[in-house]
């Protein structure tokens, strides 16, 4: 994904039709024209292929040679498909050394009642979403443990996500990327969102996420835009 020349993220899908999921949209978060509202553009259009009934790669060769929108950039029509031999390898090509997915925390043995099927889970929680939300600050001891971001769930439908405000900071792309590396593991080992959210709570802090306090207390916005505003982001 380019914007003005410069590779700002990856459109990704599975390598085979039997994955099932979506496309999704890998940020590059050193890149110049990096932003949120990148990320939120393609995860909104990807959404509206999958529910059109297209395939992942489908849908990621639809954008390709489309024109470039001013916050989202665009695929070139020249542009080769590229392979990555697993996840955690497009993320480090993606932004290399920012964070290990293999630090993720092992998860109970089995799944709480109300998560879903887990042959019913795709890769990642949607992050969008126009419903109320519920979220819990997170905390890093490093940063004087001010509130480097926001943990959130969907009240009534399967969208979650983590926001960093806007005192995070350098620590702010390392906790983003680690605490979408645990949404995505529990979305694979079939979380409900809200209970991947409250999964986290008291844990020990990991020194790129943070922690969620033990004695944090949930709250609920009005929608992301509310959330969005809290964390610094509007």
């Amino acid at each position: 994904m380019t914007l003005r020349g410069e590779e700002i993220g990856y459109l990704w899908a599975p390598a085979t039709e039997e994955s099932g999921g979506s496309a999704h949209y890998e940020r590059r978060l050193g890149a110049a024209g990096d932003s949120f509202d990148a990320a939120v553009i393609w995860a909104t259009r990807m959404g509206e292929e999958s529910k059109a009934g297209r395939s992942p790669m489908e849908a990621l060769h639809r954008w390709v040679g489309t024109p470039e929108d001013p916050l989202a950039g665009g695929i070139a029509e020249d542009a080769a498909d590229r392979f990555a031999t697993s996840y955690e390898a497009l993320t480090e090509m993606a932004n290399p050394g920012l964070a290990d997915p293999r630090e993720i925390m092992e998860w109970p043995a089995s799944p709480p009642m109300d998560a879903p099927s887990r042959d019913s889970a795709s890769l990642e929680y949607p992050f969008t979403t126009e419903e109320a939300v519920c979220y819990l600050p997170v905390v890093r001891e490093a940063s004087g443990d001010i509130v480097i971001g926001y943990l959130w769930a969907a009240v009534s439908d399967d969208a979650a996500g983590y926001y960093s405000t806007s005192e995070a900071g350098e620590a702010g792309p390392a906790a983003y990327l680690m605490w979408k590396s645990r949404l995505r593991q529990a979305r694979c080992d079939g979380y409900s969102p809200m209970c991947a959210l409250r999964y986290w709570i008291g844990m020990p802090e990991d020194p790129a996420a943070g922690k969620i306090p033990a004695d944090a207390v949930e709250r609920r916005a009005s929608g992301l835009a509310e959330l969005e505003r809290l964390a610094g982001m509007r």
